[in-house]
């Protein structure tokens, strides 16, 4: 019983640790994570679901999106067919030798067959390549021009519209 003990103890001790959440700019070291916190504060968590968006620039494959077919395969960018496919996050790994620091996703789709994708995931979000659930740079700025509208037309007073464009400046780059 003390040898089975002693033998999880070593096996538990030489796992790797998964830290509690990553947060975009004070993360540091490589790793696993449970959680990230976006460069907009956005919280993603293991399990969360997210759409593909579409390939950046109109290409016709993605740039910060791949898919991994198996263990031995080299990830391969997404042809634009991904677009629109709804993934499950897996993983959240930090690191990138030689690249500077990056949070990297894995996501699984919830089709059989469908290769897992991964995800250079501020890159993505930022490029509309990823769908998340704060507001790409284009989208907020799209957004506070339709809350100036509605202030400039006095639907809406300066206190509301100063509110909302509070909340949409963060993602503003």
């Amino acid at each position: 019983m003390n040898i089975r003990l002693a033998v999880l103890a070593i096996a538990l001790a030489s796992a790797p640790a998964m830290a509690q959440v990553a947060t975009y700019g004070e993360t540091t070291k490589g790793g696993e994570y449970e959680s990230y916190v976006s460069r907009d504060g956005t919280h993603y968590k293991l399990g969360d679901t997210l759409k593909i968006g579409v390939p950046q620039g109109g290409n016709q494959t993605f740039t910060y999106v791949s898919e991994k077919f198996g263990i031995l395969s080299e990830a391969t960018p997404c042809p634009s067919r991904c677009a629109g496919l709804e993934y499950q996050i897996v993983s959240f790994r930090a690191g990138g030798k030689g690249q500077g620091f990056r949070m990297w996703s894995k996501l699984k789709g919830a089709a059989r067959g469908v290769a897992p994708i991964i995800v250079n995931f501020e890159s993505a979000l930022e490029s509309g390549e990823l769908i998340g659930r704060g507001y790409t740079s284009d989208h907020a700025l799209e957004e506070l021009k339709k809350w100036k509208d509605k202030l400039d037309l006095e639907l809406i007073s300066t206190e509301e519209y100063e509110a909302k464009k509070q909340e949409l400046a963060k993602y503003i780059r």
